[in-house]
């Protein structure tokens, strides 16, 4: 590209003298990272541009659109290149924090839990500082050049969650000391590593990619896993990847985005939990549009309903596969309990299936058996929707929504105890027999923030002003603190969790007074500190 910016890559200062660092991090790599920045940084600029006029005109009371029904893409005759036979089968998938040496090497005990793709996460369960995402660079390292002919069979696919679009890298800076595009340096490393070592076992490097946003950047995605090919020496669109539609304007172009990237995609993933948390950012300066309370949003409302249905319906009509939002259970100790939550898992998963999806997320390995109970197919990629409308409506029921005391309440708990988890090293917070990660989050301070925006009139008769927040958020601290106080027997470690409970204290309050709201968490954080 004319004029395009010469990249000099290195290591952070923060990797200066990390020797795993500096193993990972090859002259090849480099060199990709440093080529990819300068033919596709300017594009990458105009994509994170676009999200916010597009934002800018939300919040001017303009809603998301679908694109012309009666173009060539809606109305015309195409599929995408055929699945691989290798990913045909996905029908229960298991995420896990690449930074977890221990939950990585689970993908040896996978198989035989019935578990068909293993995914190596870098995004919503991975706090993205640089000492941590070497960490999760080299267990992956560690997995892949274990693998050998013989007990390729007994492994899942493996996959990997790149970061997203939006976030800027820790682990290489520029010649200026500038941080990159995050995305860039996943790719490069994975490609380089995991994408050889499975086409040397006959198998396509698989890929996840979170919070796109339009076709466009389907099209971006693209052009960087080709110029990967081509750099690593992997032969062109051998790399195959499944979006996470996650967001509410990606719900709007799902049959775009296929379009964009029909000769890589493979299938698209139902992100319920995201999509709750995009439809409140969407329109968090529209006091008409405030949805009800976060815990009682279900995929039985019309919006996610349609939203899913719809998903299913263009994935098959195009030749690719549907996968399942996430179940966060976690098994509990008590097996009465664990009763009750396989009871919710199996409704929650035959509902799945009963609209044609062809596989599912999960959190724990103990839920793999009953997924593949209830998944009985391969896949349902042969399920045609016909009678399920392709352009709903998306947009979330606001009249006589739910809006609590206790949802406020929790909330604010909640952002209490994550970002506690946060400034001890951990993007995931185990509460109530459910995994939570970054996700969960993002929720719970979006709905906080904009019922104080708004001042909204709670169903009590409260009005969620500064006073009411106030008095939430000191609250909030004491329950948090009561609890350190009844589960730590160590004066030390009570003392340093009651230091980083006050720091979580400080930054939720921040967090939910900020004049404006912070896009991502991620750029509300000092990702470093």
């Amino acid at each position: 590209m004319a004029g395009a910016k010469k990249y000099e890559i290195n290591l952070s200062s923060k990797l200066n003298n990390n020797s795993i660092a500096n193993e990972l991090m090859t002259e090849e790599v480099i060199n990709f990272v440093q080529e990819a920045h300068s033919k596709l940084a300017l594009r990458h600029g105009q994509l994170l541009a676009t999200r916010q006029k597009k934002q800018t005109h939300y919040d001017q009371g303009k809603y998301p659109e679908y694109p012309d029904k009666d173009s060539e893409i809606a109305s015309g005759d195409w599929t995408t290149s055929q699945v691989p036979e290798n990913l045909l089968d996905r029908r229960v998938e298991i995420c896990v924090p690449s930074t977890d040496a221990d939950e990585v090497k689970k993908v040896y005990e996978a198989k035989e839990s019935n578990i068909n793709s293993f995914i190596f996460d870098f995004e919503d369960t991975v706090i993205p500082r640089a000492e941590s995402l070497i960490e999760g660079y080299r267990n992956i390292y560690e997995v892949i050049n274990s693998l050998q002919d013989k007990n390729l069979d007994n492994l899942p696919n493996l996959m990997a969650r790149v970061r997203n679009l939006h976030l800027h890298d820790t682990i290489l800076a520029d010649e200026n000391g500038s941080s990159l595009i995050a995305c860039i340096t996943d790719v490069a490393f994975l490609v380089s590593v995991m994408g050889r070592k499975q086409l040397e076992l006959g198998r396509n490097p698989k890929f996840y990619i979170p919070k796109i946003e339009e076709s466009l950047e389907a099209s971006w995605w693209c052009d960087l896993f080709g110029l990967a090919e081509t750099h690593f020496g992997l032969p062109l669109n051998s790399c195959k990847f499944t979006f996470l539609i996650e967001t509410l304007p990606a719900a709007y172009h799902v049959e775009e985005i296929i379009y964009n990237s029909r000769q890589r995609i493979v299938g698209l993933n139902v992100g319920k939990w995201d999509r709750i948390f995009s439809d409140i950012k969407v329109f968090r300066e529209r006091p008409e549009r405030i949805i009800q309370d976060r815990f009682s949003i279900s995929m039985n409302q019309f919006w996610m309903d349609g939203f899913a249905r719809r998903v299913i319906k263009i994935c098959h009509d195009r030749g690719i596969m549907a996968i399942g939002g996430l179940a966060n259970q976690v098994p509990d100790v008590s097996e009465k309990y664990r009763e009750v939550q396989v009871r919710r898992f199996q409704q929650e998963k035959r509902y799945e299936y009963q609209i044609g999806h062809d596989g599912t997320w999960i959190s724990d390995l103990f839920f793999a058996p009953l997924s593949q109970s209830i998944f009985k197919k391969k896949n349902q990629i042969t399920y045609k929707l016909d009678n399920v409308a392709k352009y709903p409506d998306l947009i979330a029921s606001c009249a006589g929504a739910q809006k609590t005391l206790g949802c406020l309440q929790r909330n604010i708990v909640f952002c209490m105890k994550y970002i506690s988890s946060w400034i001890n090293g951990s993007a995931t917070l185990l509460i109530d027999n459910r995994l939570e990660d970054l996700s969960s989050l993002e929720i719970s301070r979006a709905q906080v923030w904009q019922w104080r925006r708004h001042k909204i009139l709670l169903d009590s008769g409260e009005v969620v002003n500064d006073d009411l927040l106030s008095k939430c958020l000191e609250d909030a601290y004491e329950t948090c603190h009561r609890e350190i106080q009844s589960s730590i027997s160590s004066k030390r470690i009570m003392l340093s969790q009651e230091s980083v409970l006050k720091e979580a204290f400080e930054l939720t309050k921040k967090l939910v007074n900020c004049p404006e709201m912070p896009t991502y968490f991620t750029e509300f954080i000092d990702i470093n500190d």
